[in-house]
């Protein structure tokens, strides 16, 4: 079959997931075309190799200015992405494709893509999470404790695109996602969308472990983009708190970089007496070595859709200590790869000194870790199932 591929993500799990769904069409024959603004990431997991054809369009990021036009300056920008997703669409729609499989969008977060594309193309939006600032309870504490002011400037520019998001999501044919938890956000975010489960695997070929835990590094590993939303902070909060008296070394690996994240982090491992390394677009072997070394993922992110890192550590043998909320419920079962813990750094630094008074019950975890993840998250099994599915809606037309 001939199938478009269309994204504007940014790296991380999104693009992951897409880059092997690519992959697996093309394995299984399908000839691909891939549709693109230029800001889109393409380094990041690329999949250019598996595309017979690629087509790109121009696209700058928008930059905030700090101005009291700037709700109306960035409604200006959005109808200019609409009108080139428009452009699009349309030659997509006279491209004779069998179907097209859509990522999210970094701007838009649901692409204006869907909305013009034919009625008659079975489109597919892989959807990770609806725009967080909307719906999110966090964020919209926030917008609640805004001056009249500022929700008279911001709030209709808001409330239009939360419209258009909701008539993008509901031109797709099939929306997936990549958990349960994710799935109830976008049933509380678009009504009448039913998202499908679409689950997230990881090379358990790359991502293995050591033949004896006794050769991990004590060393703690937080991997994440480097924002406040992540929390690596915990990692270096855990660290200072010598478990076991050991001096913990912290690796943070990231993606990419917001603000003076970076900064922060390192003047706290200075104020701590952390020893603190930051890694930053590794490549996938440099990564699962990180992992297998590490004694422990400390995987503390804020209402984590999904989190693909607990099943990478998992599968190296490198058990986890998550935050209690969000994805990492359905990937992280207490017991077997790891714990899920509330927020205090000193429940994670328990937990630890445990393991290192019982090498045998650290033991337990480690080899429970990898059956688990072999067991439920193989990337080739989750794929093909990926793979089946897109393809039986795509022959009965």
């Amino acid at each position: 079959m001939k199938i478009a591929i269309y994204h504007n993500l940014p790296s991380g799990g999104g693009l992951l997931h897409l880059s092997d769904v690519v992959r697996a069409l093309k394995e299984a024959g399908h000839e691909l075309h891939f549709y693109r603004p230029t800001c889109a990431e393409t380094d990041f997991c690329s999949f250019i190799d598996c595309i017979n054809e690629h087509y790109e369009y121009p696209r700058k990021l928008w930059k905030p200015t700090f101005s009291i036009l700037n709700p109306f300056l960035y409604k200006s920008y959005l109808k200019k992405i609409i009108e080139q997703d428009r452009m699009i669409a349309s030659a997509i729609n006279k491209g004779s494709y069998d179907g097209i499989y859509v990522g999210q969008c970094q701007i838009w977060t649901e692409p204006p893509l869907l909305k013009y594309l034919n009625p008659s193309l079975k489109s597919f939006l892989y959807c990770q999470e609806p725009k967080r600032s909307f719906y999110e309870k966090r964020f919209l504490d926030q917008i609640a404790a805004w001056p009249w002011w500022k929700k008279l400037w911001r709030l209709p520019t808001i409330n239009w695109m939360k419209q258009c998001q909701l008539e993008h999501i509901r031109s797709a044919t099939i929306v997936f996602c990549n958990s349960a938890f994710s799935k109830q956000n976008v049933l509380n975010a678009y009504s009448g969308v039913n998202p499908e489960i679409c689950h997230i695997g990881v090379d358990t070929d790359v991502f293995c472990p050591l033949d004896l835990p006794e050769g991990k590094h004590k060393q703690l590993v937080s991997i994440g983009a480097l924002d406040p939303s992540k929390n690596h902070m915990m990692a270096i909060e855990v660290a200072a708190l010598k478990p076991g008296g050991y001096d913990f070394k912290v690796v943070i690996v990231s993606d990419r970089s917001f603000g003076d994240t970076a900064d922060q982090l390192r003047k706290r491992a200075e104020e701590t007496g952390v020893e603190l390394e930051i890694k930053v677009r590794i490549e996938t072997m440099e990564l699962a070595k990180v992992l297998r070394d590490s004694y422990s993922v400390i995987y503390c992110p804020l209402m984590e859709p999904f989190g693909i890192v607990s099943i990478e550590a998992q599968a190296s043998g490198t058990p986890v200590l998550g935050r209690d909320e969000g994805g990492i419920k359905e990937t992280l079962l207490n017991g077997i790869g790891g714990y899920r813990l509330l927020d205090n750094p000193n429940d994670y630094a328990k937990k630890i000194n445990e393991w290192l008074k019982s090498p045998s019950e650290y033991e337990k975890i480690y080899q429970q870790a990898r059956e688990h993840a072999l067991k439920n998250w193989d990337k080739k099994t989750l794929m093909n199932k990926t793979k089946r599915r897109i393809e039986g809606i795509l022959e009965n037309k």
